[in-house]
């Protein structure tokens, strides 16, 4: 539960101070291209991903095209799921805190989560995400 609160609240706070700041281009940065972009799936692709045997993208890439396309396909979704703000947000913190540039602080803060990520898998996500759950929590005021 931790891990989830964390996770779905950390996007729901990023969203509604985006909707707070600059009001209803929210809906048009956030929503409209995740909404349509969900309709086009469900019209054209659903069908088609529900009767193949692949389990991911780059599965299904190698099966039609090949492994060099599905190797391709798989450092795009990576890209595209790299979760910047989050490392951008470990700069501006270094800055803040400890007075680093800003490079600094997004560098280190990427390889320290790349070894924490790499050393204790799955598990190291979830107990980042505890952690988060209970600074979250006790920055609350009642």
């Amino acid at each position: 539960m931790a891990s989830l609160v964390s996770t779905w609240y950390g996007g729901i706070l990023g969203v509604s101070e985006y909707s707070y700041r600059y009001g209803l281009s929210n809906w048009l940065v956030f929503g409209l291209p995740y909404y349509l972009a969900a309709f086009l799936f469900a019209i054209f692709l659903a069908k088609k991903a529900r009767q193949s045997e692949a389990l991911t993208i780059p599965d299904r890439l190698a099966e039609a095209y090949g492994d060099r396309t599905a190797a391709v396909g798989a450092m795009v979704i990576f890209a595209m799921t790299v979760p910047t703000a989050y490392v951008l947000m470990l700069g501006v913190m270094a800055e803040q805190l400890f007075g680093w540039p800003y490079w600094v602080g997004v560098v280190l803060g990427t390889l320290l989560s790349g070894v924490y990520l790499y050393m204790g898998g799955f598990r190291s996500v979830i107990r980042t995400d505890i952690l988060q759950f209970v600074l979250m929590f006790s920055g609350l005021r009642c």
